[in-house]
């Protein structure tokens, strides 16, 4: 019954405020004391002029630019040799759009995985896939190439893959521009959906979440491009 009334008390509220809302506000003094043949003019704004400024300004009066001065650091001149003489390089600029480079296709000797212990820095050895002839440099099938391990992310849980990269490829004490990254299976993709379908039923996705993501993996079956840069 309560809640009845308390309707019933709002509803009326709202309609008498939009009775008292809806009623024009009409001011019975303002209307009998204006002039009913009252007629608002409006005027233009006019110009504002300076008659002392307009006097003693010369009329020919020309407004010419001001050359900014060379900043002169005294100190620094004092206390510079004068028979310092700046030269200007010969180098001339690096051209980044013609650069002449070679792919040299590469595969791994041993079987590399993350799921041994590997360490940063550590040497992996590979093998040159095919002759390389590029100007004066010939570089044989089957020739060793040098590389270490950059950096190692191991696999976590939530299914997180672990990935391995690999640089510093060198070939003939010549260095090889590029480098090989590897990633593990993204179990993550699959790992997070059902373990939060699964958390309203007595949380069994925390089952889930634990699983890990793949191992890198680095096979000699697995053929891989670097470049020779000249």
């Amino acid at each position: 019954m309560k809640r009845f009334f308390s309707l019933i008390l709002c509803l009326c509220f709202c309609l008498d405020c939009t009775i008292v809302f809806a009623q024009p506000i009409v001011d019975e003094f303002a209307n009998s004391s204006l002039d009913k043949n009252l007629r608002v003019i409006y005027s233009k704004a006019s110009p504002i002029y300076d008659d002392l400024v307009l006097n003693t300004l010369n009329p020919n009066l020309r407004v010419k630019e001001q050359k900014v001065a060379p900043i002169v650091d005294d100190f620094a001149l004092s206390t510079l040799s004068p028979d310092l003489k700046i030269e200007r390089s010969n180098l001339n600029k690096y051209d980044f759009e013609n650069i002449e480079r070679m792919v040299v296709k590469i595969s791994p000797v041993n079987y590399v995985t993350t799921r041994r212990k590997l360490y940063e820095g550590q040497p992996i050895d590979f093998i040159v896939k095919e002759d390389i002839y590029f100007g004066d440099v010939k570089i044989s099938k089957g020739t060793p190439v040098k590389a270490r391990v950059e950096t190692i992310s191991k696999n976590e849980a939530y299914g997180v893959p672990a990935d391995l990269i690999i640089d510093n490829f060198v070939v003939n004490n010549i260095p090889l521009e590029g480098q090989i990254k590897i990633v593990g299976a993204n179990r993550a993709l699959w790992v997070y959906p059902i373990g939060w379908v699964l958390m309203p039923f007595c949380f069994a996705g925390l089952l889930v979440f634990p699983i890990r993501g793949g191992h890198a993996k680095l096979r000699p079956s697995n053929t891989f491009e670097v470049y020779f840069e000249k």
